[in-house]
Parts: C-alpha cells; structure tokens; sequence
C-alpha cells in the first residue's frame, strides 16, 4: 500500500508540472518556463533552431518567456530564419 501511494505521489507531482511548466531547450541549455495555464501544450520545447514562423506556430510559449522576463531566448529565431532561408536559396539547382 505504501508503495501504491507513492507511486501515486509521484504521478501526480509529474502531471502537475507538466501542465504547469514548459521544459525549453534552448543553446545555452534547459530553461524551466511556468506555462499561462494548465496545458500540456508545449511541455518540452527544443528551440535551438526555431524561426519566426515557429514562434507564430507556438505563441503560447512565446508569451509566457515574455511574461517570465526570458524574451531573449526567442533572439535567435530571426537569425535561423535568415540562415535557413539563404541555404534553401543556394540548395535550388538551376532551371533549365
């Protein structure tokens, strides 16, 4: 019974902060971000190669490292973009 209960415990404590907190993995490591709301949208987010449109697409994380004061783990969103979209150009073989 005693195992049961702990077990029980640590589930709980798990579910809670999954739908409490987002899990980021930025360059310079792992952030722990408390999420708006109860969610388990974007528990675990890898943003080391995030773009501007990725950010659109998770808008929710984006604000809350707005509101927790951590708005410049999104700085390099406009550098991957830029990156991204210059090798897209240069990887296009010529038309013929």
């Amino acid at each position: 019974m005693r195992n049961f209960l702990l077990g029980f415990i640590a589930g709980a404590a798990t579910l809670y902060g999954s739908m409490s907190f987002h899990l980021i993995q930025a360059k310079d490591g792992f952030h722990l971000i408390r999420k708006n709301s109860l969610t388990f949208t974007d528990t675990y987010a890898d943003i080391r190669e995030f773009g501007v449109g990725d950010w659109r697409e998770h808008s929710g994380l984006a604000e809350a490292l707005t509101k927790s004061d951590r708005p410049s783990l999104m700085d390099d969103a406009v550098k991957n973009s830029v990156r991204h979209s210059w090798n897209h150009l240069w990887e296009k073989e010529p038309a013929e």
